[in-house]
């Protein structure tokens, strides 16, 4: 074989041992990508498995499933999740992330409860000097009926107040362990207070209340027994005393008041620049207790004030600021916000061109915009 020959021979064998390696480069390639792709959706799964652990289980426990979990394990991929309080009473923040070999991807979203209760049991804003609570008594913001059954709706907070300082004078003399109800998660006050704004503007409120003139007002009260369940009453007084007997609707005072011998009052209270209000030997409230601008109060003796979804729509009736809508009961409302992929570090040798520092973003405000890709 001439040398001409013999040249093209092993130009011909070198162009084919290239080929083969771009092939073989080529192939590798393909399975490089293939696998980060794998990675990219198992990654996803873990995230999505994370997402439904956490929400299954803020929702199973509404008030207090609150912290975080990590280094769990979805086949090869690890997970982490969190649930935590969000700016409304009504709110849970929960985070859930999936992370395999460079990539993570992460669900961000919103638990919210739709009942849109009114008051907690005891409400006190506009200023106030000193509670007390003792013996065997207490404050419960846990949902109950005059009969003693449990109500429809979720705890609320026991005691809130619009300041710490009406905060400070209410516990003054009341143990943590007399206010139940909805927990704050964790913070320094005790586990059934919270320090915010009401719900409803406390001052609108009595204004309408002190211009009602229907049909189902009442004043120059004695104390003595008001109302019904069928027909409840607006009661406008300045100092009261019950002993024994039994109210239902909303009771409006500007004076000092009293309860005891087991006297009930079922509805709304409100103690408007009053002096200080007892509640002893067996008295109970059932709906919630607004004091506004008052000195003290004082709950012994057996007493109690309950909150009672029930009783505050009875007051409904007559106002319908104070409607709950407890028959619907309480349900959960999930928001999935926003997800995010991204790709980081440098684990896998990709092909030129790939960028895998690529940071990935997607909304599901549309259906199917995250899940479907």
């Amino acid at each position: 074989m001439g040398k001409g020959a013999l040249l093209l021979a092993f130009a011909a064998t070198l162009s084919m041992s290239f080929a083969n390696v771009s092939r073989e480069e080529s192939a590798i390639n393909r399975i490089l990508v293939d696998a980060d792709y794998q990675d990219e959706v198992l990654t996803r799964e873990a995230a999505q498995s994370a997402w439904n652990i956490v929400v299954s289980q803020v929702i199973k426990d509404f008030e207090d499933y609150r912290g975080s979990v990590s280094d769990k394990r979805f086949y090869d991929a690890g997970y982490e999740y969190s649930a935590v309080d969000g700016v409304e009473d009504d709110e849970v923040i929960v985070t859930a992330k999936g992370m395999l070999h460079n990539h993570e991807y992460e669900i961000k979203g919103t638990i919210k409860i739709n009942d849109s209760y009114v008051l907690d049991a005891l409400t006190v804003t506009g200023g106030f000097d000193q509670g007390r609570t003792e013996d065997g008594s207490f404050i419960s913001g846990i949902d109950t009926n005059p009969d003693g059954s449990a109500g429809p709706m979720r705890s609320v907070y026991a005691v809130r107040t619009t300041t710490n300082s009406e905060k400070n004078g209410v516990m003054d003399r009341t143990p943590s362990s007399k206010v139940i109800g909805r927990s704050t998660h964790g913070n320094a006050d005790p586990n059934s207070l919270i320090v915010k704004a009401p719900k409803i503007d406390i001052n609108a409120l009595i204004q309408k209340i002190k211009n009602y003139t229907g049909p189902d007002l009442v004043t120059g009260w004695g104390g003595g027994n008001v109302g019904s369940m069928a027909n409840p009453k607006i009661v406008r007084t300045g100092s009261f005393e019950m002993e024994g007997s039994t109210g239902y609707g909303i009771l409006y005072a500007t004076g000092g008041a009293r309860m005891r011998d087991n006297a009930k009052w079922h509805g709304i209270i409100v103690m408007d620049g009053s002096d200080e209000i007892e509640i002893r030997e067996g008295a109970k409230v059932y709906g919630a207790l607004i004091i506004n601008r008052g000195s003290d109060f004082r709950i012994r003796g057996g007493a109690k004030v309950f909150y009672s979804s029930a009783m505050q729509d009875l007051a409904g009736t007559l106002l319908s600021e104070f409607n709950t809508g407890a028959d619907g009961g309480s349900t959960h409302i999930v928001s999935r916000d926003s997800e995010t992929a991204v790709r980081t570090g440098e684990t896998l040798q990709l092909r030129d061109g790939y960028d895998n520092t690529e940071v990935e973003e997607c909304s599901n405000s549309g259906p199917g915009n995250c899940d479907d890709r």
